[in-house]
């Protein structure tokens, strides 16, 4: 027997692992050779900011 969820969609209902929701704070890195904090979760400018001599980025990356 199916016992029927919340979700009329799927049928699936999410649960709570209790894992704690991570702050913001945790996925940010300060670059001290061009002083920028940068979003390790943004594969673009973290590759950027691999090579050892590289200019800052704009705001809109």
């Amino acid at each position: 027997m199916r016992h029927r969820t919340n979700e009329e969609g799927t049928g699936f209902k999410g649960r709570d692992h209790d894992q704690p929701i991570k702050s913001e704070a945790q996925y940010l890195e300060h670059y001290p050779i061009c002083g920028q904090d940068l979003n390790m979760r943004d594969l673009g400018p973290v590759l950027h900011h691999a090579k050892s001599e590289h200019q800052p980025l704009t705001p809109e990356h």
